[in-house]
C-alpha cells in the first residue's frame, strides 16, 4: 500500500489549517494524482529547452512555480494530516 500512496496520493497538509486525526481521514482528506495526467502538464509548462549548436540542449524549470500550482491544485483548502509514527504506521499497514 504504502507504494501506491507514494504513486497515486499524498498526504495534504497546509501550516495554517485545521488539523484532522489519522484515524478520523477519509476519501476526501487526501489527494489523489496520476502522474502523467496531473503532474505532467504542470512540468511541461514550467520548463524551458533550449537548443545551442554546439552546446547541446539545456532544460530549466521553474520549481517554484510548479510547486505554487500543485499546491492550488491538490492542497489548497485540505486539512492536515495529524498522526503519531506508530498510529501511522499501524494504519496504513491495515489500508
Amino acid at each position: 500500500m504504502l507504494n501506491h500512496v507514494g504513486a497515486r496520493c499524498i498526504f495534504a497538509y497546509r501550516l495554517d489549517a485545521h488539523g484532522v486525526d489519522i484515524r478520523d481521514a477519509g476519501p476526501a482528506h487526501l489527494v489523489y494524482f496520476h502522474p502523467e495526467r496531473d503532474l505532467q502538464p504542470i512540468i511541461l509548462a514550467n520548463c524551458n529547452y533550449s537548443l545551442e549548436v554546439g552546446k547541446g540542449s539545456r532544460i530549466e524549470y521553474d520549481f517554484r512555480t510548479m510547486q505554487k500550482q500543485v499546491e492550488e491544485r491538490f492542497i489548497w483548502g485540505r486539512p492536515r494530516l495529524q498522526f503519531q509514527v506508530g498510529v501511522a504506521t499501524d494504519l496504513l499497514s491495515v489500508v
